[in-house]
């Protein structure tokens, strides 16, 4: 039998303060924690989403909140915040893949889907705010 042990140092934590986003390949569900639609400001009314990916470094990528119409609709759902889109969910995940077979210890598979946490300051970009999603450490 080969056991894998899980505890405190290798069993990543999230508390329901942390501000985070979770994408799933299958269904392209994206759910934001509540803290992170309160720091991203996801309450304004006629608000949407847009991601923006780094073209120099593709696997940082950035979240914003915008009025334009052609930005993805969210809705709420108790404590979190929930859009589909399996095309953007996709482009995401494997933006961060690794050429190598496996896993090596500690990491985590984010094939199917991942959790990252979001930064709680902005970068500016002309006017527009942009939050970092923390893609080199993904949480489960």
């Amino acid at each position: 039998m080969k056991l894998k042990k899980f505890n405190e140092e290798n069993t990543p934590r999230t508390r329901r303060c942390d501000p985070t986003i979770r994408f799933v390949r299958k269904t392209g569900l994206i759910s934001i924690s509540a803290e992170a639609g309160r720091i991203l400001g996801m309450n304004s009314g006629d608000a949407r989403l847009e991601f923006f990916q780094n073209e120099e470094v593709p696997k940082d990528w950035y979240i914003s909140l915008t009025h334009d119409q052609q930005g993805f609709q969210f809705r709420s759902k108790g404590r979190l915040y929930l859009l589909n889109s399996v095309s953007m969910s996709r482009n995401i995940l494997d933006s961060l893949k690794t050429d190598r077979p496996g896993l090596a210890s500690g990491e985590i598979d984010i094939t199917k889907g991942a959790t990252f946490r979001i930064s709680t300051t902005p970068v500016l970009q002309g006017e527009k705010k942009l939050y970092y999603i923390i893609t080199g450490k993904p949480l489960k």
